[in-house]
């Protein structure tokens, strides 16, 4: 559990199985800023529950890219006992309306 560049909330939940640590659920929060200044808040909660989770290597270092039709998602970075940092993604398919 942490804060993000943004002072925002982040939480990333690990869990061992099997011998090798997986990431089972990635949360957290962040701003857009629109065009006319004003900004809003987005939450955001990938899970992958059990051994479909992706693998950290022996050094903690984790990463994830999940692309679908109209979104993806990408984390990469190094998680310890306390401590962690890295990157994260979130792309979504805007529309002009």
């Amino acid at each position: 559990m942490g804060s993000t560049s943004q002072s925002l909330p982040v939480s990333l939940t690990t869990r061992n199985i099997g011998g090798r640590w997986r990431l089972d659920d990635a949360y957290f929060a962040y701003r857009m800023r629109r065009q006319d200044g004003t900004d809003y808040k987005l939450y955001s909660d990938w899970g992958w529950s059990g051994p479909r989770g992706p693998a950290l290597d022996r050094s903690g270092h984790v990463g994830v890219d999940e692309v679908f039709l109209e979104e993806g998602f990408h984390l990469h970075g190094r998680l310890g006992g306390r401590a962690g940092s890295g990157t994260v993604e979130e792309a979504t398919r805007a529309y002009a309306g």
